[in-house]
C-alpha cells in the first residue's frame, strides 16, 4: 500500500519530498545491496528540479492548488533472509530475480489543504441533514480522499515555524487556526476509518518541519539547549522516548487541541493509536542572500556541493519505514491500477 504525506497549507511538503528523495538517492547508492529506490522517469524530472532550486540556494515553487498527485516513489528494502539469499544466489540452481528480494513500499504525495477538512466536514454535515448514514455520504468522496484517508501509512507534517508566544504577532491567529485545521483533520481521519476501513492498523509518522524558524528562546525553553539545534538533532539518535517526549511538550504548548485529538482519536477507531507513532525532525539550513531573503544553504564537501539539512533524521525515517516494509510492502497490484486509473480519469491523467 502507498504512504500518503499529508499537512497544512505551505507546511513545505515540496521541500519535504524533495529532502526525503535527496537522502534516498544518496542512502540507495550506498546501501544498494539492502535499499533501493525507483522513481519513474516524469518523478525523477520533478524531484531532480527541485533539488536542483536547492542546491542552487533556492526554494521549489510552490505545489499548485487543484494539483491531487505530485510525486510518485518505492523504496526497496531487503530482510535477513533476502539477504541470505542473496548472498548465496551464485550456488543456487535457478538465478532469482533482483525485485524479489526487495519488500516494496510505494510513496504518493497528496496536499490535504484546509479547504479540503472543511469540505469533509460539510459531507457529514450534509449527511446529517439528508438523513442517510455517514458511510453512505462518505462514499461520495473523490477517489484521491479516498485513497489518502485509507493508507495504511500516514505522515503528518506539522509545521514548527507557526508557533509564537507573542499575541501581536500575525502569527498568533495562524498558529491557532492551524491547530483547529489539525484537530479536525485527526478527528476525521478516525471517523472516516471506523467507517471504512473495520479497524484496519494504520502506521502514522509525525515530522516537525521547519524546525530551524522556530524563535531560539522558544527552543531553549523547549529544552534546546542555547537554541543550538542541529547539535541537538544529532543527539536525538534512536531515542524514541526522548523525541515524544519533546513532541508532547512542543504540541501541548502551541497545538494542544491537535494532541488531544491524537489521544482521543482510539475512543473511535480502537485501532488508531496516532500516539504510537515515530517522531522526526526536519530543517534546511538557510542564509541570507544578497536581497535579503532567507535560501537554502549550500555548502562545499570534498568535491560536492552538499544542502545542509537534517539528514540524519531523513535516514532514520528511511530505516524506520525498513523495520515495516514486510508489513505494509505492496501487494495488491490490481488495486494499484485500478487507484492509477480512477484518479487519471478524475484529474485528466493521460
Amino acid at each position: 500500500m502507498p504512504v500518503a504525506v499529508i499537512g497544512s497549507r505551505s507546511v513545505g511538503k515540496s521541500v519535504f519530498v524533495s529532502l526525503l528523495a535527496n537522502t534516498a538517492i544518496s542512502y540507495g547508492v550506498k546501501m544498494n545491496r539492502h535499499f533501493r529506490l525507483y522513481m519513474d522517469p516524469q518523478t525523477n524530472k520533478v524531484v531532480g528540479e527541485m533539488l536542483k532550486s536547492l542546491k542552487n540556494s533556492m526554494w521549489p515553487p510552490a505545489t499548485l492548488k487543484g494539483t491531487l498527485l505530485e510525486y510518485e516513489f518505492s523504496f526497496g528494502y531487503s530482510n535477513a533472509f533476502q539477504r541470505f539469499l542473496s548472498g548465496i544466489e551464485k550456488i543456487l540452481p535457478t538465478k532469482i530475480p533482483k525485485g524479489e528480494l526487495f519488500d516494496v513500499i510505494t510513496f504518493r504525495l497528496f496536499d490535504v489543504a484546509g479547504e479540503d477538512v472543511e469540505s469533509l466536514s460539510k459531507i457529514l454535515e450534509d449527511a446529517k441533514k439528508r438523513r442517510i448514514s455517514q458511510a453512505e455520504a462518505l462514499s461520495d468522496l473523490p477517489a484521491t480522499l479516498r485513497y489518502t484517508l485509507g493508507s495504511d501509512v500516514l505522515v503528518f507534517l506539522v509545521d514548527a515555524s507557526k508557533v509564537t508566544v507573542d499575541r501581536k504577532d500575525p502569527r498568533w491567529n495562524e498558529m491557532i487556526n492551524t491547530d483547529i485545521l489539525m484537530a479536525q483533520l485527526y478527528s476525521f481521519l478516525a471517523q472516516y476509518r471506523s467507517l471504512t476501513q473495520g479497524g484496519s492498523v494504520l502506521y502514522p509518522v509525525f515530522v516537525l518541519v521547519k524546525f530551524d524558524a522556530m524563535d531560539p528562546p522558544i527552543m531553549q525553553a523547549l529544552g534546546v539547549s542555547g537554541g543550538n539545534y542541529e547539535s541537538w538533532i544529532k543527539r536525538l539518535g534512536e531515542d524514541r522516548m526522548l523525541r515524544w517526549r519533546f513532541f508532547e511538550k512542543f504540541m501541548s504548548t502551541f497545538f494542544r487541541q491537535s494532541l488531544s485529538q491524537i489521544y482521543g482519536v482510539v475512543l473511535r477507531d480502537k485501532k488508531m493509536e496516532l500516539e504510537e507513532a515515530p517522531i522526526f525532525v526536519s530543517y534546511v539550513a538557510t542564509e541570507l542572500n544578497e536581497d535579503g531573503q532567507y535560501v537554502p544553504k549550500v555548502e562545499r564537501r570534498g568535491l560536492e556541493n552538499i544542502i545542509r539539512y537534517s539528514e540524519s533524521e531523513y535516514e532514520a525515517f528511511i530505516r524506520y519505514f525498513g523495520k515495516i516494509a514486510g508489513k505494509i510492502s505492496d501487494k495488491r497490484i490490481s488495486e494499484e491500477e485500478s487507484y492509477v486509473a480512477d484518479v487519471g480519469g478524475a484529474a485528466g491523467i493521460a
